[in-house]
C-alpha cells in the first residue's frame, strides 16, 4: 500500500521559517495559515510581503491569527493584506461583542495553532511563530506531505468557522474528500 507520505524536521525556528517562506514563494494554488504569532516587525514583514504578493498573483490566500498572539500586528498591514486580497482574520477577538455575556470568559480562549497548508498538499506544523522575538528560539516545525494534509485543511475551515469567517468562503474545505487505498486480492 502506497502511503504516499513524507518529511522533513526543522531543528531551528530560522531554519522553519526559512522553508515556510520557500513553500509560501513556491504556491501555486492556496495557502492556508493558522498561526498563534504573527508580527510585522523584521523578522514578519517578508511574510506579510509575500503573502500579499501571492494573493495578487491569484491565490487563494487565507491566514487567520489569534487576537492576543498578533496583538503587535499593525493595522496597515493587516490593510496592506486585505487589500491585496489576503483574507485575513483575527481569531476570538479582543472587542467586546454588542453582548458581553461570556465575552470575558471566551477572551482566554486562544488558538495556539502554528499550521500552515500550501496547495492543499504540503503542511508546516509545530511550534514557530513568526516574529523577531522568536527567530533565536529553537521550536520544532516539521514539514509533511500526503494525505495527512485532509484532516488538517479540516481542522483549518473549522478554525476559520469559529473565527467568525464565511463557512461559503471554505465550504471545499469543510467536506473532505477521504480516499481509501483498496488493494484486490
Amino acid at each position: 500500500m502506497n502511503l504516499d507520505f513524507s518529511y522533513k524536521f526543522f531543528r531551528t525556528t530560522s531554519e522553519a521559517m526559512q522553508g515556510m517562506y520557500e513553500a509560501i514563494l513556491g504556491a501555486q494554488e492556496s495557502i492556508y495559515w493558522e498561526i498563534y504569532s504573527l508580527i510585522d516587525d523584521n523578522t514578519g514583514m517578508p511574510f506579510i510581503n509575500i503573502l500579499c504578493d501571492r494573493a495578487k498573483a491569484g491565490l487563494e490566500v487565507k491566514v487567520i491569527v489569534d487576537a492576543v498572539g498578533s496583538y503587535e500586528l499593525t493595522r496597515l498591514s493587516v490593510a496592506r493584506l486585505k487589500a491585496a486580497g489576503v483574507d485575513i482574520m483575527y481569531y476570538n477577538s479582543l472587542l467586546p461583542t454588542l453582548s458581553l455575556r461570556g465575552w470575558f470568559r471566551s477572551v482566554w480562549r486562544r488558538n495556539h495553532r502554528k499550521v500552515l497548508v500550501i496547495d492543499k498538499k504540503i503542511v508546516f506544523i509545530g511550534g514557530v511563530n513568526v516574529a523577531g522575538i522568536y527567530s533565536a528560539w529553537d521550536d520544532l516545525h516539521i514539514r509533511v506531505t500526503g494525505k495527512i494534509t485532509t484532516p488538517l485543511l479540516h481542522s483549518f475551515a473549522r478554525s476559520y468557522v469559529r473565527g467568525g469567517g464565511d463557512k461559503k468562503k471554505i465550504k471545499h474545505l469543510l467536506r473532505p474528500q477521504f480516499k481509501t487505498a483498496r488493494e484486490d486480492f
